[in-house]
């Protein structure tokens, strides 16, 4: 990849949020690449391991896989298959790059899964164009699940617009001088599980939770996942001062919530808290970012795998 760059465009028509996991063999590639992405509003990380780089698109968020396709013993192809067929809430594109006088590669590198392959040298306004081209489909990918309204993981209300619901009844309160609660239901060990898991095996967790919780709530209560491993009831017209039968009716729905992980039970344990609102120095967006530090109940064994412990299953 040339380190001189014919970009002519600003930062601003690209994602700068996305993240970018970069997998190559080639360490001055790596570096020059990495350069220019993160000069670019990218966060990037580089693997040349191909069940690391596996293991990183588990448990962290990543947007944007850049692939070696010439990676030895057909690597390039083995990777972007794993990738694809691991499931995942929203979209990943994955970009191969690949030998210029192998069309074969080309041909694998579609089939495997690949969004998109170019050939080697990486030029940096080539690659800026396909990385711009990457980041219209995934924002439009992202705009038609918010559109849609509903988390993909749990049936549920998705969080965006269970924040712009809030928002207005929150304002609504402000008005009128009434009050309501937010009840907060989160899995205690969620970080240690997605890291010792992944992110799969996580969702599999939220989709019981959720199941569960969707009986608990009155016609007039709504439910939503925040985050993985992070759960919201939205409570109108109830104090904290009476929510005690709230609590017991959801400690009663999660008592021996268990899923199976690759064969091996998993209990998970789960904190409930809650918080009043309107609140006079918090904004709605605030009260929803973080939850009450004093749990009013917990529900779950301190360890959440009785069996033994459990790793990723490898590339």
């Amino acid at each position: 990849m040339p380190e001189q760059s014919a970009d002519k465009h600003q930062t601003g028509s690209l994602a700068p949020s996305f993240r970018v996991l970069l997998v190559s063999k080639d360490n001055l590639f790596a570096r020059i690449a990495r350069t220019k992405l993160e000069g670019w509003g990218y966060s990037v990380r580089i693997e040349e391991d191909l069940a690391a780089a596996a293991q990183w698109c588990r448990v962290d968020p990543f947007n944007l896989v850049i692939v070696d396709f010439d990676l030895p013993d057909g690597g390039g192809e083995r990777l972007c298959r794993e990738l694809r067929e691991t499931p995942r809430p929203d979209y990943l594109y994955l970009l191969a790059y690949g030998s210029p006088a192998d069309k074969e590669h080309a041909i694998l590198a579609l089939e495997a899964g690949a969004d998109s392959y170019t050939v080697k040298p990486l030029h940096p306004a080539e690659l800026r164009l396909r990385l711009e081209q990457a980041g219209r489909i995934l924002s439009a990918n992202k705009a038609l699940l918010q559109d849609q309204g509903t988390d993909l993981v749990t049936g549920l209300l998705g969080s965006q617009a269970f924040e712009r619901v809030f928002a207005v009844l929150y304002a609504q309160c402000q008005r009128t001088g009434s009050t309501g609660s937010l009840m907060f239901v989160e899995v205690m060990q969620a970080d240690d599980l997605r890291r010792r898991l992944g992110a799969p095996a996580l969702d599999t967790i939220d989709a019981e939770l959720a199941r569960r919780l969707a009986d608990v709530p009155r016609q007039s209560d709504i439910v939503t996942r925040l985050a993985p491993g992070r759960f919201c009831l939205l409570l109108t017209n109830t104090s904290s001062l009476q929510c005690h039968v709230v609590v017991q009716r959801i400690r009663q729905a999660l008592q021996n919530l268990c899923v199976v992980i690759e064969g091996k039970a998993l209990l998970p344990r789960m904190k409930i808290s809650m918080t009043d609102f309107p609140a006079p120095t918090s904004t709605p967006s605030q009260l929803l970012g973080r939850s009450p530090s004093a749990a009013m109940a917990i529900v779950g064994p301190e360890d959440p795998l009785p069996d033994g412990p459990l790793f990723p299953t490898a590339l």
